[in-house]
């Protein structure tokens, strides 16, 4: 199991990565939204198989 993140950690990690980017001409919000979208399309068939259970659970 990973080890627990500080806040302090995880706001570094996010000031460092937003200067990155900025200096690729990238805004950190606009690529933190690509990264949801991207995790769910790659992910579609779970959220496919959830919805599935639900649908079964419901009708019976």
């Amino acid at each position: 199991m990973a080890k627990a993140v500080s806040k302090q950690e995880l706001k570094k990690s996010k000031d460092v990565a937003t200067l990155l980017l900025k200096a690729q001409g990238v805004n950190y919000d606009d690529w933190l939204h690509e990264q949801h979208q991207e995790i769910e399309k790659n992910n579609q068939d779970v959220v496919e198989k959830a919805l599935e259970l639900f649908i079964n659970q419901k009708a019976q």
